[in-house]
């Protein structure tokens, strides 16, 4: 178990009548991640940041960094569908020279939808047997800055390397609403008055699209060592803005994790 692969679920169809009730399901996981990335959405210069990591479930109930505070159901063995209460982080207009005059894009609470499919492909040729997700995630904003909706689409398969290893490797689609759209990659003319860029209006809906692989390395059953590398490319009128200083955006991670 990892940051951000495990997501909490509760087994559908109530308890028959007079049967015993199930023991409470208690999960907990700890862990620490180092992340090389880009200072902002777009940004050509890259910071060092670390991040400490709880991740708890009980029953259908989870709190964990990537889904916030939330519940989770199963409705069909292999569909978890979810909602959390969580952080968007914003945008500082110091982050980077470009982004001056442009002014902070403020953080804030927001609820998040969740969406995972899960299937195996067994008793084919080694090529295709593995496991497979379908995922969707959807976030609004409601505190802070207007933000509009954003999320994601994505497709990933896991195959498990001998014993101590497991290697993840998915295909992401990135989309966000028109308010999304002006808020991180539109210029108004105020903003062009303060930041001498061209007034800028970015209407896709889909912003950018990238692949990531994710490597585990078990340890022992409870201790993980996690590495991955991501790398997402800026597309259509988002990545023609000019706040965007370089349309590929690599990321790096390393970091492990431990089941309590």
């Amino acid at each position: 178990m990892c940051l951000g692969l495990a997501l909490p679920v509760v087994e559908a169809g109530a308890e028959e009548a007079g049967s015993k009730p199930a023991a409470p399901e208690i999960k907990s996981v700890i862990g620490a991640l180092a992340m090389y990335r880009p200072e902002y959405l777009g940004g050509d210069d890259h910071e060092l940041i670390g991040l400490p990591f709880i991740d708890l479930q009980y029953n259908q109930y989870f709190f964990n960094p990537i889904n916030g505070a939330g519940v989770g159901m199963r409705p069909v063995e292999a569909l978890t569908v979810g909602l959390g209460l969580g952080y968007a982080f914003g945008r500082d207009q110091d982050d980077a020279d470009r982004l001056e005059g442009l002014g902070d894009i403020d953080g804030g609470a927001k609820v998040s939808f969740f969406a995972d499919y899960k299937f195996e492909i067994t008793d084919t040729s080694p090529v295709l047997d593995a496991s497979y997700t379908l995922g969707l995630t959807v976030d609004h904003q409601f505190t802070g800055d207007d933000t509009g909706v954003s999320g994601d689409l994505g497709f990933s398969r896991n195959d498990r390397l001998g014993e101590r290893f497991m290697i993840i490797n998915g295909v992401k689609a990135f989309f966000g609403s028109d308010a999304f759209q002006d808020a991180w990659f539109g210029i108004s003319e105020r903003q062009t008055l303060r930041s001498g860029l061209p007034v800028y209006d970015s209407d896709d809906v889909f912003h950018s699209a990238g692949v990531s692989t994710r490597l585990l390395y078990f340890v022992t059953r409870e201790l993980n060592l996690i590495t991955a590398v991501s790398y997402q490319k800026l597309i259509g009128d988002a990545g023609e803005s000019p706040v965007v200083e370089s349309q590929d955006q690599m990321s790096y991670q390393l970091g492990f994790s431990y089941a309590l």
